[in-house]
């Protein structure tokens, strides 16, 4: 009798491991996703002053078919319950790239974009990692674009034109060869994924959502001798609210020791045009409003650039954009937007009235002499062909001022000062 019962005492423990195995599996889950986008069109450069080696016309019009990657990532995430509303989370987005470009080019690194490992529960949620900042995940939300590819808005955050994910080319000279900077847009982007980022957001209360962050300064402690800025540190904090159609948003950004104008390094004031330190801060507006049952999206952004390039030398600039969709009926959406960059101001670049005299990132600072800005417009018509695939045609026009050179988007060659560029092109995007 005492065999059966210590027999039947067992089946149960191990009954109850079982269960205790299965439940723990039940509360852990990973899952896979993605997003595959790609463009293909004709680009245009406007061609005043553009050279091509061997060529009968020295002052041929450059233009090109190009095939590119715009946004393309692997997301693998994963969540575990802990027990008392909190959970553990993490997610790992790679590059993904089926032209072989990225791999080619050396940023198709794993984890490259946004990746992050975190708690969450009633406090809000707590993470770690290489992840968009507050200001540009408040500021997502106002825009039917994306930043880099030619329909892209990156211009209104001297965004660069290419997304590059945390990748860069060592300088012993300017800011990309500090880890801080290595994210798209060098040193001089305020629409940032920044490595090593601490962030917090605050749970939803009724439709007001709060978050902050800031990153570490690891670059400290490869400067901490001979030549080079002291301890880069970014802060960045975010609040948007949300309620039925309408929707609002404020992000404000600051970069200390950034080195936005790329200048010498150095830890000694005085030597001239040595960099020293300086901060730069970015206020970000965004208003969006729904109606014809959200069948209509109109979106508005204003972006405030402010540079301290070196000791009193500063340049800022004002930006702001109007963007939109319309679903006409079915599978049928027009997307359009409008960037507008106001013309630099500040000291930086003082003299500069008979040519461009310093870039800070994309922009042109020359003391405010002026015809720094530059303005794009955005068309895109898009069919769905199911719930996760889209097909679209678009067109984006550059227009600079005599003394700005901002380049239409992913693909374009580098442009002159007052040039204007182009494309048009197709588009295919699949979610998965």
């Amino acid at each position: 009798m005492n065999k059966k019962l210590m027999a039947v005492a067992v089946a149960g423990a191990l009954g109850a491991i079982g269960a205790s195995s299965v439940a723990l599996a039940q509360s852990s889950t990973v899952t896979m996703s993605g997003n595959l986008n790609y463009i293909y069109g004709q680009y245009n450069n406007g061609g005043n002053g553009h050279t091509i080696t061997g060529a009968a016309n020295t002052n041929s019009k450059l233009s090109y078919d190009a095939m590119n990657d715009s946004e393309s990532e692997l997301v693998i995430a994963g969540n575990e319950a802990l027990g008392g509303s909190m959970s553990a989370w993490f997610m790992c987005s790679t590059s993904l790239d089926v032209l072989g470009t990225r791999a080619g080019n050396g940023s198709g690194g794993l984890c490259g974009r946004n990746s992050a490992l975190g708690l969450k529960g009633n406090f809000g949620n707590a993470y770690i990692g290489n992840y968009d900042t507050p200001a540009k995940l408040v500021m997502n939300n106002y825009r039917v674009f994306a930043l880099s590819y030619p329909m892209g808005l990156g211009t209104l955050f001297n965004t660069a034109s290419s997304d590059v994910g945390n990748q860069s080319t060592p300088s012993s000279t300017t800011a990309t060869s500090v880890t801080a900077f290595s994210q798209a847009g060098g040193g001089a982007s305020m629409s940032r994924r920044q490595s090593r980022l601490l962030t917090y957001i605050s749970p939803d209360w009724k439709g007001l959502t709060g978050m902050a962050a800031y990153s570490a300064a690891n670059e400290a402690s490869g400067n901490s001798m001979g030549t080079g800025i002291q301890k880069p540190r970014l802060y960045s904090f975010g609040v948007n609210y949300a309620n039925g159609p309408l929707q609002l948003g404020v992000g404000y950004e600051i970069h200390k020791d950034y080195n936005p104008g790329g200048l010498a390094l150095s830890n000694t004031t005085g030597l001239g045009n040595t960099y020293s330190g300086g901060t730069d801060t970015s206020w970000q507006l965004g208003a969006s409003y729904k109606f014809l049952n959200n069948a209509v999206v109109v979106n508005a952004m204003y972006v405030r650039l402010n540079y301290q390039i070196n000791g009193n030398l500063t340049t800022d600039q004002n930006n702001w954009s109007i963007n939109g969709a319309w679903n006409i009926a079915g599978p049928h959406t027009v997307r359009l937007g409008y960037v507008d960059m106001g013309t630099t101001g500040g000291n930086y670049g003082a003299g500069g009235a008979a040519g461009p005299a310093a870039m800070v990132g994309a922009i042109t600072a020359n003391g405010g002499v002026g015809n720094t800005g530059a303005k794009k417009y955005v068309f895109e018509y898009a069919y769905a062909l199911s719930k996760r695939t889209e097909a679209s045609f678009g067109y984006a026009k550059q227009n600079n001022d005599s003394m700005s050179n901002q380049t239409v988007g992913t693909g374009a060659t580098a442009a002159n000062f007052g040039e204007s560029q182009s494309y048009y092109g197709l588009r295919l995007n699949h979610k998965f």
